[in-house]
């Protein structure tokens, strides 16, 4: 590693240790701006030339969700890779101590997932989603750290992706067990959600466990859960919680009667002005006398309204978009951005490797939202 880089890049605080270096924070001396800085040390010179050859072709790739890579630095036992600086903190280091509710933990996690298929595009997959790797900004949004490493499966993508929100919902500083068993560990905790949310989110959670819901599957239904709303109980502030049900009582019943004896002074009041501003007397010329129908103009009757309207308006209409010859990614994404489900299968096609070769409905037929779409990618 040259001297001038050493000098450059001063560290600071120490954010994280590993096994095999450490996650510091820095400053940039020739360019005075906040960095950080992830250095590998205790690696072998067969090593050092494959970090060389992952991170060659990731260091263009500049996304919102991952942190740019600034400049990399190779020693003969050694790497150093700067990134830029965002303000906020570890997810590690947040987890106990951030609140989040239902809606705003699963829409963090499902931008996260529309990041990750982004990088997918580009070949950038396998690094780890777990707390130790992902950084919460000031804003609240989150980002990747390290998505030059492989990470362990089962933080990996859409399981990875599970296993996060799952950690976001419950406040637990430790992943839970197999992966498999995302599903039953989110039936067993309890979360600010209603019934039907915490129903819907089990369901896909044990799709993505069987295998039968991809990352991009994940993201759409992530998005489609019911309208997010929290429980009553998350509604209700910390304070009032932890009072006696009978304090409670009796508050609301005091601020209820004061409301009502209130409104009723109010009243009487009003009524008392608008009288005094009236003539004392009444007499008959001041009586409007109601007019009499004389004639024999029938008198309509109610009409009903809208008559057979149905209960549930149709679908909307969509055309199906053309996914023959893109690749799986891109055919995932295009149905999912046409508000469409999917599924696929892979089958030997020497003619479209890696790409979609047939699909079901054909392109520009009438189908309707939310319905199925059916794509062949050939191997």
């Amino acid at each position: 590693m040259t001297e001038s880089i050493e000098t450059r890049y001063v560290p600071s605080t120490l954010i994280r240790s590993f096994s095999n270096g450490a996650l510091q924070k820095g400053e940039d001396i020739y360019l005075n701006r906040k960095v950080l800085l992830y250095t590998i040390k205790g690696q072998t010179t067969k090593s050092v030339e494959e970090y060389v050859s992952k991170l060659s072709k990731i260091a263009a790739f500049k996304h919102e969700g991952f942190h740019y890579i600034l400049d990399t630095a190779f020693g003969e036992h050694s790497v150093l890779i700067v990134q830029e600086s965002k303000p906020g903190r570890l997810l590690l280091e947040e987890i106990q101590q951030k609140h989040w509710t239902f809606s705003e933990a699963v829409s963090l996690v499902a931008t996260l997932g529309i990041s990750m298929l982004d990088a997918m595009e580009r070949q950038i997959t396998g690094f780890s989603t777990g707390i130790e790797n992902v950084w919460v900004a000031a804003d609240g949004r989150l980002s990747i750290l390290n998505y030059w490493d492989e990470g362990e499966p089962q933080k990996q993508g859409a399981v990875g992706l599970c296993g996060l929100l799952l950690q976001m919902l419950s406040r637990a500083a430790v992943r839970f067990g197999p992966y498999e068993a995302l599903h039953t560990h989110l039936e067993n905790i309890q979360i600010a959600s209603s019934k039907e949310q915490k129903d819907a989110l089990v369901k896909l959670f044990k799709r993505v466990s069987l295998g039968q819901a991809s990352l991009s599957a994940l993201v759409f239904g992530l998005q489609s859960l019911p309208a997010a709303y929290e429980s009553e109980e998350a509604q209700i502030p910390f304070d009032i919680q932890k009072e006696p049900v009978p304090a409670r009582f009796y508050k609301f019943v005091g601020a209820g009667v004061f409301t009502i004896v209130f409104l009723g002074l109010m009243i009487w009041f009003l009524s008392s002005s608008s009288f005094l501003n009236r003539n004392e007397t009444l007499t008959t010329k001041d009586i409007v006398k109601p007019t009499v129908n004389t004639t024999n103009t029938p008198v309509p009757q109610n009409q009903p309204i809208a008559k057979d309207i149905p209960s549930n308006p149709p679908q909307n209409e969509l055309t199906t978009p053309t996914l023959v010859g893109l690749t799986q990614a891109e055919a995932e994404k295009q149905a999912l951005s046409s508000g469409l489900h999917y599924k696929y299968f892979i089958e030997p096609n020497g003619q479209a490797q890696g790409a979609v070769f047939k699909q079901d409905p054909q392109p520009g037929s009438n189908i309707s939202k939310g319905d199925n779409v059916t794509f062949w990618i050939g191997k």
